[in-house]
């Protein structure tokens, strides 16, 4: 008993010591922010975890103006000149313990938990050989199929013939059943990334029993389980855990959807490597294909050799692109929703420079359209799909930052929520 007293003596010691230098005697302690937040990470915890720690971001940067600090070890900043100094190509900053929560295990480097500097732009170089003005066309087909099966999914009104005969005259037009388009959405984007990145589609969106439906929202709990975790305060003991074990576990523990997921997708990438090696000419020329086909320009090897390599850029695909891709168009109907007359002069720049929905396709009337890119630019600003800050950490040496110094291993960044409402840059 006396033994407990004292470890919890000099533990809660040794918290008061840490907070006293945290707030007094810490490189950062000229740097104003929330009483709580500048002594432990549990302010920013709790705001990552109740999922409104951008808003929170944002209230800070209202109160102690274009910088506060975040936590102990973390600055965020909220004007373009900071922006450039933390993410410019000069910058002394680098990707840090953020991104390697998002490893599945040791082996698993992609382009997003890279945080080698020299590899992850090898490896973001090596991804753009399979984003090319041919791959985006051949996409095109493949993406319209999906929207046009979505659509007709939406405002079929799914009943039966009997309830059709038993209509009335003045039920005729009536509303459907209301959809909530937040999953609708997902599960479009998660079908088209299917298909585009493993030649299969995951058939999420139609109607009926599919285990693959529960794994769109596995994925943003996973997002978020991921952010919360990485700014806990036990988030350095979970990245030492990690490679020594705790790695297996988490993918013993995963649900059985996700088990499900993961095993479609093996099969899927061993087919379409199958299918390369027999007969590439006759292959889909989806986006799995330019992967395959991508040379590094560096050694004229392929781009993404071997089984491994594949399956996590494909995995980056899928994951990465369905939260960000379905948040942003989310954001766009729910702010034409809002602004009927917005929405009017949209739908009919669209209907005047397309006939039909078969002629929208990446091209010069596309490019036209200036008043739908305008849209997307602003649903961008005001919903971005990265909300808070994407941290990077300085290196030796120190940086300045727009005029503060941040010395070593501080956490640095910029929050797009509070960038797009800075009205100093309206």
């Amino acid at each position: 008993m006396a033994f407990f007293l004292l470890a919890v003596g000099l533990y809660i010691g040794y918290l008061c010591v840490a907070a006293i230098r945290s707030l007094f005697f810490h490189p950062l302690s000229n740097i104003p922010g929330p009483f709580l937040a500048r002594m432990s990470t549990l302010p920013s915890f709790y705001h990552a975890y109740n999922g409104d720690r951008h808003l929170w971001i944002w209230q800070n940067f209202q109160a102690y103006g274009d910088k506060f600090r975040a936590d102990p070890n973390t600055v965020l900043f909220n004007s373009p000149k900071a922006y450039a100094d933390i993410h410019g190509t000069r910058a002394n900053t680098t990707r840090g313990s953020f991104y390697r929560a998002w490893k599945r295990d040791e082996h698993d480097v992609t382009v997003m938990n890279s945080t080698d500097p020299a590899r992850h732009a090898k490896l973001r170089k090596l991804l753009n050989l399979a984003f090319t003005d041919q791959s985006l066309k051949a996409s095109s087909p493949v993406i319209a199929k999906h929207v046009d099966r979505w659509v007709y999914l939406l405002t079929s009104t799914n009943e039966t013939e009997n309830e059709r005969l038993d209509k009335k005259d003045g039920d005729i037009g009536r509303w459907s059943s209301p959809v909530n388009m937040a999953v609708a959405v997902e599960r479009l984007i998660f079908d088209i990334l299917g298909e585009l990145c493993y030649g299969a589609s995951f058939d999420t969106k139609e109607s009926g029993e599919n285990p693959l439906k529960a794994v769109p929202d596995q994925i943003m709990k996973a997002v978020k389980f991921g952010f919360t975790l990485s700014r806990s305060p036990i988030f350095n003991v979970f990245l030492y855990l990690h490679p020594r074990g705790l790695s297996k576990v988490i993918n013993y523990l995963r649900k059985k959807e996700a088990k499900q997921y993961n095993a479609f997708i093996e099969t899927s990438v061993d087919k379409r490597i199958a299918a390369h090696k027999t007969n590439p000419s006759k292959e889909a020329k989806d986006m799995f294909h330019f992967l395959l086909t991508a040379i590094d320009p560096d050694t004229g090897r392929p781009a993404f050799e071997g089984r491994t390599r594949l399956l996590s850029e494909s995995r980056v695909l899928v994951l990465a692109g369905t939260d960000t891709t379905a948040s942003s168009i989310c954001g766009l109907f729910f702010y034409l929703s809002r602004y009927p007359t917005v929405l009017a002069r949209l739908t009919s720049e669209i209907r005047e420079t397309f006939e039909s929905s078969e002629e929208v396709a990446p091209g010069t009337k596309l490019s036209q359209c200036k008043y739908l890119r305008a849209c997307i630019d602003e649903t961008l600003r005001l919903a971005h799909p990265a909300p808070g800050d994407l941290p990077r950490e300085v290196l030796p040496g120190g940086a300045v930052i727009d005029g503060a110094h941040c010395p070593a291993g501080t956490n640095v960044g910029c929050s797009a929520w509070s960038m797009g409402r800075n009205e100093r840059l309206a």
